[in-house]
């Protein structure tokens, strides 16, 4: 249950004036009325001695007729007097003449006196009174207290609520509201006026922590703004430079080449492991400046999809036949399974060819003496027909701490895989880019020593969608 803060704040004053109303109720008040009841006591027993006293002549005289019209006079006058007995030495009923009936109402008080003249007894008196015919108008009074009480309790509550409202509770809601468009980057927001509390030097720190905010935000944005100026200007001056760093490597390859026909025409071998070196150096530079150059394309926005209609079986056939090699080279082996529900496609299929390359030479580059399984299935995201192409293999697998950095740039799981595997971490940021253009993504799952599952999901007709 959430409690307010007003709530909070008189919670102490309730608490005070519950623990002053229970020590009015079970400890002044009985303190007051068993003070009442005692001073009424003694009176009786005063008033019952006086009466006696009264009576001891015409006890000596045995004056009974005078006797009991001085008692029936005394019980009219009090009226809180139920029984009055009176008994002789003998314990013989000398008032009334019949024996009165027993009372069962309670709270009654009982007094008993034995009356002495000259040392002997003379009386025996008995008397009941009830005391609250007295104390009807005690009972008026306490009444009142209770009453005056709770509205006291109600009123200081009603007022240090209101007080508490307006000293702490709207400030510190102003303060709440003014916390909230902060967090929506509203810098504007009204504060309430400070004072010379508590809650002043918390509406001051507030004040100097938004301008703090605010001029670290002007910093972060125009941080911001220049490194996206620089990243444009990089990815653009990249992809414009695409012509100016392939062909003087293609020239580069393509004389190698030359060199290499010439030494087996010559028949000259002695040489030739260096222009092999050569070769197999120029394609590696060759596969990771096409991969910069990919990714700065499709960071500036010059990326442009070639979409077409064709059978992704045979795209299938013809990736396993170019990875196969590779496959067997760690000893791996090749399963393909495509469902008859999903053959003719539209996409981009060069750059679906070279994501569906990225993943499995991945897969067969993590996984030793293992099994790689290829499964494209049909599925519908929405009102959008899909295609999904998992790739399971049996390899390392990846810490499920490294995943989510798993397909940013330049990125590798470990340093040490780096050293092992070799690679420059720029094929599965490229793949994921690539699967977005084309309008899907992928998506990782993998267990260490168990092997990952990559899934690419594209829609099946990427122009249908493009034109939607």
């Amino acid at each position: 249950m959430k409690f307010g803060l007003r709530l909070k704040l008189a919670l102490p004053m309730v608490i005070l004036w519950i623990g002053l109303f229970a020590g009015f109720e079970y400890y002044w008040l009985p303190s007051f009325l068993q003070e009442n009841i005692t001073r009424y006591t003694t009176e009786q027993e005063q008033k019952v001695h006086l009466l006696l006293n009264g009576l001891v002549e015409s006890g000596l005289r045995d004056d009974l007729a005078n006797i009991y019209s001085t008692l029936n006079l005394v019980l009219k006058e009090h009226e809180d007097w139920l029984i009055l007995t009176l008994r002789d030495t003998d314990k013989n009923l000398l008032y009334p003449l019949d024996q009165p009936p027993e009372i069962d109402k309670e709270p009654l008080i009982r007094i008993s006196h034995e009356h002495k003249y000259s040392g002997t007894t003379l009386f025996f008196v008995d008397l009941v009174t009830d005391p609250w015919k007295i104390f009807q108008e005690q009972d008026k009074l306490i009444s009142e207290l209770h009453w005056l009480f709770l509205t006291m309790l109600f009123v200081a509550l009603t007022g240090s609520m209101l007080l508490e409202g307006r000293l702490v509770c709207l400030p510190i809601q102003e303060l709440a509201r003014a916390a909230k468009r902060v967090s929506d980057r509203d810098f504007n927001a009204r504060l309430p006026t400070a004072r010379n509390d508590e809650v002043g030097e918390l509406i001051i720190s507030f004040a100097l922590m938004r301008s703090d905010i605010q001029l670290y935000q002007d910093e972060i944005l125009q941080a911001r703004d220049e490194a996206l100026k620089a990243t444009r200007v990089k990815s653009e001056f990249l992809a414009n430079m695409s012509h100016e760093l392939r062909t003087p490597l293609n020239a580069i390859l393509g004389y190698s080449e030359l060199i290499e026909d010439d030494l087996f025409e010559q028949n000259s071998t002695k040489h030739l492991p260096d222009i092999q070196k050569i070769q197999c150096a120029g394609n590696h530079l060759l596969s990771l400046i096409n991969d910069i150059l990919d990714l700065s394309k499709i960071e500036a926005g010059k990326m442009e999809l070639q979409v077409c209609t064709f059978s992704l079986q045979e795209l299938i056939n013809e990736v396993t036949a170019t990875i196969q090699p590779l496959a067997e080279k760690n000893g791996d082996t090749l399963k393909v399974n495509v469902s008859h529900e999903v053959n003719i496609v539209n996409t981009d299929k060069t750059k679906l060819r070279q994501v569906l390359f990225n993943l499995l030479s991945n897969a067969c580059k993590f996984t030793s003496q293992g099994l790689i399984q290829i499964s494209v299935n049909a599925s519908s995201l929405g009102q959008t027909d899909c295609f999904i192409i998992s790739i399971h293999d049996t390899g390392i697998g990846i810490p499920q701490d490294k995943i989510a950095s798993l397909f940013d740039a330049f990125t590798q799981v470990d340093s040490a895989y780096n050293r092992k595997y070799q690679g420059t971490g720029l094929g599965l940021a490229l793949s994921r880019k690539l699967s977005q253009l084309m309008g899907g993504d992928i998506t990782v799952t993998s267990q260490v020593n168990s092997g990952s599952t990559f899934t690419l999901t594209l829609p099946s007709n990427l122009a249908k969608q493009q034109a939607a």
